[in-house]
This record gives C-alpha cells, structure tokens and sequence, in this order.
C-alpha cells in the first residue's frame, strides 16, 4: 500500500512542524503533488484520512496542489483551536 506509506510519512514530517506551545489542532494541511509522483490525489487523500487518525490531523483537510515532476511537498499547516 504505497500511498499509505506516503500519507504516513507525510504526517509525521507535517507532526515535527507543529508548534511546541499553543493550538495543536491541524485544520488543513497543503501539498504540492508532482504529475509522475506515482499517486493520484484522490488516493493521497483516503491514504492521509487513514494515515492521520488519533493524530492532531485527524479531520483536518488535505489541500493538493498539482506540480510538475515527481515531488510530493510539505508546503503549509494551517493550524487554530
């Protein structure tokens, strides 16, 4: 499961982003997702559903943004209460 493995490794670099104080709750999370990436964006997205329970990015949106190439990037975190 390839895209699982991608969503979970998306979560935990988007965790070691989070603020060390304050509002821990993730409301959306933003991704550039490179056209030869080897994944579509909706598969990306049931992947990063599954891969962010019991997370602070459980229920929080998964914004992609397509890109060229084969990247996929951690661009930004909204995060509130």
């Amino acid at each position: 499961m390839h895209e699982f493995s991608l969503a979970r490794d998306l979560v935990r670099l988007a965790e070691r982003r989070l603020p060390a104080e304050g509002p821990r709750r993730v409301r959306r999370v933003t991704v550039r997702l490179g056209t030869f990436a080897g994944i579509g964006p909706e598969s990306l997205t049931t992947a990063f559903e599954l891969a962010s329970a019991g997370t602070p990015f459980e229920g929080a949106t998964l914004k992609i943004e397509p890109a060229e190439g084969s990247d996929l990037m951690l661009v930004a975190l909204e995060v509130g209460e």
